[in-house]
């Protein structure tokens, strides 16, 4: 039982730590229970309050970039509550069990799979868009010019209906609008970086 003295001059939770090492270190209660003296008690519990406080550290895997920390994918050392209640808790990271990490490298190895198959497909699409051409009729006017300009949507249309080749408009970069009759080479923006042209003839009726 711990001696009237120390349960005096102890706060709430040096009691509750000095109940705690009671039951799982006997030797630190037996000595705490025949008080030593004054400098060497404070020095006691100086070291179980450590003992107790003392932060530990885990790891976790990024899902989103977090600055002053690291970029979605990797693998940091933080502190335990700053990695359960901040990262994990507002979904910043996952804990970095040997489970998360088996997923996360086998996603990581779908994805680069995907993306090479996606750039094959586009390079194969700027081949044959590279030998493609659109033949687009519009009436002209007693001037001999078009009404209006070449939409992008009548070029992406008229790609889909003669050569079965569907693209998005947007991929479509040329700002200038085509408003005369002729030929004219418009530059395709597919992505990655994978560009083609695609000749366009324009003709009066």
């Amino acid at each position: 039982m711990v001696s009237f003295l120390m349960v005096e001059r102890s706060t709430d939770s040096q009691l509750l730590i000095l109940l705690i090492m009671s039951k799982i270190t006997p030797f630190i209660f037996s000595t705490i229970h025949y008080p030593p003296p004054l400098s060497l008690k404070n020095k006691t519990f100086d070291i179980i309050i450590k003992f107790f406080l003392k932060e530990t550290t885990m790891k976790v895997l990024l899902i989103k970039d977090v600055k002053s920390l690291g970029k979605s994918g990797e693998v940091k050392d933080v502190k335990d509550g700053y990695g359960k209640n901040f990262l994990i808790g507002k979904g910043f990271a996952k804990h970095a069990t040997p489970e998360i990490l088996a997923q996360h490298k086998a996603d990581e190895a779908q994805a680069a799979a995907d993306l090479k198959s996606e750039i094959e497909v586009l390079n194969d699409m700027a081949k044959k868009l590279d030998k493609a051409e659109v033949i687009i009729s519009k009436k002209l006017g007693q001037n001999g010019h078009l009404f209006g300009a070449i939409t992008k949507d009548e070029i992406a249309h008229a790609l889909l209906e003669q050569h079965k080749i569907e693209i998005d408009k947007k991929h479509i970069t040329d700002k200038v609008a085509i408003k005369t009759i002729g030929e004219h080479d418009l530059d395709l923006k597919l992505g990655h970086g994978i560009h083609a042209t695609l000749h366009v003839d324009v003709q009066g009726e």
